[in-house]
């Protein structure tokens, strides 16, 4: 759909249900290794400096590593509307 070949469904595919713009939006990913909470308070904003950092919504450092919030709202819907207008 956004330019990712088609993978067949397999035991560790997942889906995840989310609400956009008051919709809502199922996703299917190909497996989830983990599902935490992250405290409002180790949120980050991105540094300038990273690249794409225009679809990631913010950063959060982790005891296991760093984790990357993406902003999907930019990657759902700014991909569809460019890809609209392309048309």
């Amino acid at each position: 759909w956004i330019g990712f070949p088609e993978v067949p469904y397999t035991r560790s595919t997942r889906f995840i249900i989310i609400r956009l713009r008051e919709q809502i939006i199922g996703l299917v990913v190909d497996a989830v290794s983990e599902v935490f909470l992250v405290s409002v308070t180790t949120l980050k904003e991105v540094p300038k400096t990273t690249i794409q950092a225009n679809y990631i919504r913010c950063i959060s450092k982790q005891e296991t590593g760093l984790l990357i919030v993406l902003d999907l709202e930019k990657i759902l819907f700014e991909t569809t509307e460019q890809g609209q207008e392309a048309l």
